[in-house]
């Protein structure tokens, strides 16, 4: 098929029996300041594989990159994802969309979560790119500047273009690609059959593991595999069976913005968001099913349910969503969900028309944690929560990084012991945390040296370099 979803070569799983949602990656060590060394080529990755011990993930193989700024060959060898899940697979999938000025916290994600038994365990991990230039150039440097994280710690998928074509990125409309990023990973993973997982979820790369609170340290009891990561699908999957999103009511004085010559609360703004994946769900005024009802609720308390929790879908669900919205059956994509999926137009804040949609089909509601939580000033509570916010009680499987700062310097309770978090997402905000300035400023200057060398050779040039 024309356009077809590629996987650039040496990211296809290394045993497909063995770990079907495996496949691309090599990553950290634990050095977070080193000296670019013109010398120290990424063949130097090869050659320390070469010698690995045969339970260890075989490691990219290397272009020869001579002028390649890369870090010190592997030294930690960490065991291959297919040797830790001993045959089984993951009941959870993460989608991750990415571009390139976030090449950096993808990388740090990799790091740490490879680094996780427990994590790897009971997750596996999809990144959406745009181009095969773009996972190539991320796939190198990562192999550069991380070689421990496993060849199969991930899997790289580059997405079929959609139907209208790419947007340019500018503004919104990087929210609407990085939408329909998210949901193609969905969708790849809805095509794995009986090797699919249960739950997907969609997510930004700005991740950390929670065990270590985010640092880059010895791994505890947080990771270990009968660690609390072996209850992520349990949680997940209790959350489903609850028919509920936990949602706060948005403020009309917290937060304002000006627009010129007016001015909107935090309750406008999301408000029109919600509004938009309502429709984009299907739901309209004149709709009078109990459905309906619940969404039209939502609207008119203006209760955010975006990222209250980690963004899970259940693919069977998904799947029954997509199709209505593609108004064909399955067997008119060839039974492929990628191909079904290039149609649709996603809306940004992708997983609230999720939601909407359970509640319109699946007898879904919004559960109000306001008096748990307090109103949110915009966005969701846990982005940006109000002191004294109780968010242990509802026992959430991430954290933001901002959420997170105010439990450590004492503006919230501690987080739930026997159920913490298990991810922080917005590490890009709150304290810096993994050396983040410093992991920036190693990626930017491996992917400029990269583009300099070999740009022309690999289409790595026509990649924008703005924001690195």
């Amino acid at each position: 098929f024309p356009g077809e979803e590629r996987v650039v070569p040496g990211s296809e799983p290394i045993v497909q029996a063995g770990d079907p949602m495996g496949a691309s990656g090599v990553s950290d060590t634990e050095q977070e300041h080193f000296p670019i060394n013109i010398a120290t080529t990424i063949a130097g990755v090869a050659v320390a594989a070469a010698t690995a011990q045969a339970t260890r993930a075989p490691r990219l193989e290397a272009l020869p990159l001579e002028d390649f700024p890369c870090q010190a060959p592997a030294r930690i060898g960490r065991p291959s994802a297919r040797s830790l899940r001993e045959g089984t697979y993951p009941k959870v999938g993460a989608s991750i969309a990415l571009h390139s000025p976030k090449y950096h916290a993808a990388g740090k994600w990799l790091d740490q979560y490879s680094s996780c038994p427990g994590a790897v365990v009971a997750m596996s991990v999809v990144v959406v790119f745009i181009s095969e230039a773009e996972m190539a150039l991320f796939k190198q440097s990562l192999a550069c500047i991380y070689p421990d994280v496993p060849e199969d710690a991930w899997t790289g998928v580059v997405a079929l273009p959609p139907n209208i074509g790419w947007k340019r990125p500018v503004g919104a409309a990087n929210q609407l690609i990085a939408a329909y990023k998210k949901w193609s990973g969905i969708a790849h993973m809805m095509d794995l059959a009986e090797q699919a997982p249960e739950y997907g979820l969609m997510v930004d790369s700005e991740l950390l593991v929670f065990d270590g609170l985010g640092e880059d340290v010895d791994r505890g009891s947080g990771c270990a595999i009968d660690g609390p990561w072996r209850r992520l699908y349990a949680r997940i999957q209790a959350f489903d069976e609850s028919k509920s999103f936990p949602a706060a009511r948005v403020s009309r004085t917290l937060t304002m913005y000006t627009f010129g010559s007016f001015t909107r609360s935090g309750a406008d703004y999301d408000r029109t968001m919600i509004i938009e994946n309502a429709r984009f769900a299907g739901y309209t005024a004149t709709c009078e099913t109990e459905g309906c009802a619940e969404v039209k609720r939502q609207i008119d308390l203006c209760l955010f349910s975006w990222w209250t929790d980690v963004p899970w879908v259940n693919l069977r669900v998904a799947g029954r969503m997509l199709i209505q919205k593609a108004g064909r059956g399955l067997e008119s994509f060839a039974g492929s969900y990628r191909r079904l999926a290039t149609g649709i137009q996603f809306t940004r804040f992708e997983h609230l028309s999720y939601q909407q949609w359970c509640a319109m089909h699946e007898g879904f509601n919004f559960r109000d944690v306001t008096d748990i939580t307090g109103e949110a000033k915009w966005g969701s509570y846990m982005e940006d929560p109000l002191p004294g916010a109780r968010l242990a009680e509802l026992k959430p499987v991430w954290i933001s990084g901002e959420a997170l700062e105010r439990v450590e310097n004492g503006q919230l309770p501690p987080m739930n012991v026997e159920e913490p978090p298990l991810l922080i997402f917005h590490a890009d905000k709150g304290r810096s945390r993994a050396n983040r300035d410093a992991n920036r400023e190693r990626w930017k200057n491996v992917l400029k040296e990269s583009v300099r060398v070999h740009g022309q050779d690999t289409g790595w040039d026509a990649i924008s370099q703005e924001d690195w």
